[in-house]
């Protein structure tokens, strides 16, 4: 009976660990992201490539689900982007040659105008990344995007919805960093 009663909270246990958290290139990612006492929801996660090799698992969570990445880009409320590094080969001057170069397509190179933001962004990625480690850009209006490493606050930029929306276009603009990553996060 006692044994019947372990495996029983065993299987409960999984099946509420699961019901949280969704399987994406074998990494669990939480359907839900808390922040400043709101609840958003995933929307969709893909994992991120590069000359065939896994760089991270990115995730879009919104207060509703959305395929429609126009919508998405220009509303100016609640939302957060988590990036979870797959790889010990991504090194911070990858990572900030990457955001650079994500900007640069999803502004159409017109970088100039938030050209101080994409800075201060770009300066939160000046220590080692190691594998594991998990960023979550959370954007929230009035007061700016705040900018998690491994859950610890590493920056908070104030801005508007100018840069907010480039910065979500490197992943869903129609110049994505990756059209597959885009469809999956968009839950397509």
């Amino acid at each position: 009976m006692k044994r019947l009663l372990i495996s029983l909270s065993l299987i409960t246990a999984f099946s509420a660990h699961s019901a949280d958290t969704r399987r994406v290139a074998g990494i669990e990612i939480p359907e839900k992201l808390e922040s400043g006492g709101s609840l958003l929801i995933l929307n969709g996660a893909g994992i991120r490539t590069r000359y065939f090799l896994d760089i991270y698992v990115g995730s879009l969570y919104l207060k509703e689900r959305s395929m429609d990445a126009a919508a998405i880009m220009e509303a100016d409320e609640l939302m957060a982007i988590r990036l979870r590094i797959v790889t010990n080969l991504i090194t911070n001057e990858r990572m900030q040659k990457s955001m650079e170069e994500g900007f640069q397509k999803s502004t159409r190179r017109n970088t100039a105008p938030i050209r101080e933001k994409i800075n201060a962004l770009i300066d939160v990625y000046d220590e080692e990344i190691n594998d594991e480690d998990v960023f979550e850009l959370v954007y929230e209006p009035g007061k700016g995007l705040t900018v998690y490493k491994n859950g610890v606050n590493r920056a908070t930029i104030e801005c508007k919805l100018p840069f907010k929306r480039a910065l979500f276009g490197i992943w869903i603009s129609d110049q994505p960093v990756q059209t597959r990553l885009k469809n999956d996060m968009l839950g397509r």
